[in-house]
C-alpha cells in the first residue's frame, strides 16, 4: 500500500472527488489525521506563554521564518525559540506510527521545500516528505488546479489566546521587524515567510498550471 497525507494548501487547489481519483488512479490511499494536531500545538504556545515572563516566544511552524528571526537578532534578545515543531511534522509523526497505515511508505506533501527537509531529517519509519510539485513530477503526470489567491491557513492562528501579539507575513517584513527590536513587550510573534501565506510556498507556484 501507498499512503498520502496531503496539506490543507494542496487539498484547496482541487475538487476534492477530482484530487482523490487522481491519487487513487496513481496508486495512493488519502489518510487523514486521528488527532487534531493544530489544537495540540496551540496549546503547546498557550503554556509556553504563559510559563515565560518578561520574554517574545517566536511562533516555530514556518522554519523559513525562523531563520529569518535568527539571522536579524542575537542571543543577547529578550527572545524565546520554544521547541514546538510545525503542526504538519505532528500530523506527519502520527501517520508514520500509525498501526493501520503500517503495510505500505507514507508520503507527506508540504506546501515548500523548507518543511519537506526538516521532515526527512527526520528519518520517520517508513515515511517521505515532498512537495506538490516534486510529487506530480516523481508520478510524470500531472492534474489541472486552480492558484490560490488566498491562503486556507491564514495569519491569525494565536488570537484566540489572551496574549499580545504581532502577525507578520514576508521575508522583508520580518526582517524588519526583528531589526528595528519592534517585539519588545510581545507575548509571541506570528510569522509567515511567504507574503500572505503557504499558498505562495515554492512547493506549489513554481508549476506554471498553478
Amino acid at each position: 500500500m501507498k499512503y498520502i497525507l496531503i496539506n490543507p494548501v494542496t487539498d484547496q487547489m482541487y475538487e476534492k472527488d477530482i484530487l482523490n481519483n487522481f491519487l487513487k488512479i496513481n496508486g495512493y490511499t488519502r489518510v487523514f489525521t486521528n488527532n487534531n494536531w493544530a489544537n495540540v500545538v496551540m496549546e503547546k504556545y498557550d503554556s509556553t506563554i504563559k510559563n515565560t515572563k518578561n520574554t517574545t516566544v517566536i511562533d516555530m511552524r514556518c522554519p523559513l521564518a525562523v531563520d529569518v528571526v535568527k539571522e536579524n537578532t542575537n542571543k543577547n534578545e529578550n527572545i524565546i525559540f520554544p521547541d514546538i515543531e510545525p503542526i504538519l511534522i505532528h500530523c506527519a509523526r502520527e501517520i508514520s506510527l500509525r498501526e493501520d497505515l503500517k503495510d505500505g511508505e507514507k508520503i507527506i506533501i508540504t506546501p515548500c521545500k523548507s518543511l519537506k527537509e526538516m521532515g526527512n531529517k527526520l528519518l520517520l519509519d517508513n515515511t517521505i516528505f515532498m512537495t506538490w510539485l516534486e510529487f506530480l513530477k516523481y508520478l510524470n503526470n500531472n492534474i489541472e488546479g486552480n492558484f490560490l489567491k488566498s491562503t486556507p491557513i491564514p495569519l491569525g492562528f494565536f488570537d484566540k489566546l489572551n496574549v499580545r501579539k504581532e502577525s507578520l507575513s514576508g521575508d522583508e517584513n520580518i526582517k524588519n521587524y526583528f531589526k528595528n527590536k519592534k517585539f519588545e513587550g510581545l507575548d509571541i510573534i506570528e510569522m509567515l515567510y511567504c507574503h500572505n501565506g503557504c499558498h505562495n510556498g515554492d512547493g506549489v507556484v513554481e508549476n506554471e498550471n498553478y
